[in-house]
C-alpha cells in the first residue's frame, strides 16, 4: 500500500511514469503495479506510456502474467494499444519461456 503526503502540487502522469520507470530499474515491479493502480483510482489517469512502462517493469521482474493483464487492461481502455506495449508484453512472455497461448 502506498501512502501519499499531499504537500504541494499533485504529481502528473509524467511524474508517475518517471517513477514507474525508476522502480523498473530497481526491479521493483510490485511498486510499478501499485503506482499504476493508484493512478487509475485517483485523478491522474495513466496514458499509454505509463502502461507500457509498467509492462516493462513486469518484464524485468519476469512477471509475464501481470504484463498480459496490463496489456488487456490497456486494450479494454479508451487508450490506444500501441506497438511498444505489445512488444514489451511479448518480451515479458519470451523472457519467461511462455511462447504458447
Amino acid at each position: 500500500s502506498i501512502s501519499w503526503s499531499r504537500k504541494g502540487p499533485w504529481p502528473d502522469v509524467i511524474a508517475f511514469t518517471a517513477t514507474i520507470s525508476a522502480v523498473e530499474q530497481g526491479n521493483r515491479w510490485e511498486i510499478a503495479l501499485c503506482l499504476l493502480e493508484w493512478m487509475r483510482s485517483n485523478t491522474t489517469k495513466p496514458n499509454e506510456v505509463a502502461y507500457t512502462t509498467a509492462i516493462c517493469a513486469c518484464s524485468a521482474g519476469l512477471q509475464w502474467r501481470w504484463a498480459l493483464q496490463l496489456l488487456q487492461s490497456l486494450r479494454n481502455s479508451t487508450l490506444k494499444c500501441d506497438v511498444e506495449a505489445c512488444s514489451a508484453t511479448i518480451s515479458a512472455c519470451g523472457r519467461c519461456g511462455q511462447w504458447e497461448c
